[in-house]
């Protein structure tokens, strides 16, 4: 169930979860036999962050009431145990497509880039200024001599190996990163052009 997802396991422990420096997507909870403390963790994340998406998974000989209590304190879905695994699969992807836009994040302020359904990746300044001229574009391409401006220098004094290096760490660094490649293509003797939606937030 971990493929295409980064999965962190908190046991037991409410206030690492409440305070942890993780940017969690979505929290998946037992409410095990706690069933009262799993309906309050529940509110309480749901109150820090409404944007989280929450599944909880509740024992199959359950009442029914104990499924509506965990949905009215904010569960995006409440399943009895043992989950189904496609259905499972299916409630993710649900939430993922709440959370998630299907494009590019581009965020100046955290300096991160990322994809739908994937971790954001850091990225230097030198970077940032590429992919936010790209984001700027109508078209999602740039010439060089517009990256040369956006990297602060003039065109005439500009170094193309900088540019080529910049690229290559930042491919490099996203296939680490997120295993896949990044749609940053190389338009030749023009310059650069990132193939699908990105937006700055």
């Amino acid at each position: 169930m971990s493929e295409d997802h980064k999965v962190t396991t908190v046991v037991a422990d409410e206030e690492h979860l409440m305070t942890s420096d993780i940017q969690y997507d979505i929290a998946v909870i037992d409410v095990g036999r706690a069933r009262g403390r799993g309906c309050a963790i529940t509110s309480r994340l749901r109150a820090l962050d409404a944007r989280l998406g929450i599944l909880l998974l509740s024992g199959d000989e359950d009442p029914a009431g104990i499924r509506i209590t965990g949905l009215q304190s904010g569960a995006d879905f409440c399943e009895p145990k043992p989950p189904i695994t496609s259905l499972l699969r299916a409630y993710l992807d649900t939430i993922l497509r709440r959370i998630a836009p299907e494009a590019w994040s581009l965020d100046t302020t955290a300096r991160t880039l990322r994809a739908p359904h994937h971790d954001a990746v850091p990225v230097n300044p030198r970077e940032m200024a590429l992919l936010k001229l790209l984001a700027d574009s109508s078209q999602h391409a740039a010439d060089r001599c517009a990256i040369a401006h956006a990297f602060g220098i003039e065109w005439v004094g500009f170094d193309e190996r900088v540019l080529e290096k910049t690229v290559s760490r930042l491919r490099r660094k996203w296939r680490d990163g997120a295993m896949c490649d990044l749609p940053l293509r190389t338009m030749h003797g023009v310059g650069y052009c990132f193939t699908e939606k990105i937006q700055i937030c």
